[in-house]
């Protein structure tokens, strides 16, 4: 029987990548959906017949500061959390 190579390349024959070195870099396409994404939802929401089409109502005062704080008070957790875990290494 002929003895043929293997076809793969082992996992470990590539250089280790961490997660913190990944995340110095920016990552354009993450944020180019993001920017998608809140601007498609800002049609559908601004357009009235396309609010029609996805039962959209406008929101009160109260209901958009409370988005408001609840999306800053996420985002001031998620700055506290990277800044605790890099203060433990």
């Amino acid at each position: 029987m002929e003895r043929r190579a293997p076809t793969h390349v082992p996992a470990a024959a590539s250089p280790p990548r961490r997660a913190p070195h990944r995340r110095r870099r920016p990552n354009r396409v993450r944020w180019m959906i993001a920017a998608n994404a809140l601007a498609a939802l800002l049609v559908v929401i601004c357009v009235p017949g396309l609010a029609a089409v996805f039962h959209f109502t406008p929101l009160s005062a109260a209901q958009l500061v409370s988005a408001g704080a609840i999306g800053l008070s996420l985002v001031l957790w998620s700055a506290l959390l990277g800044l605790a875990q890099r203060l433990r290494r």
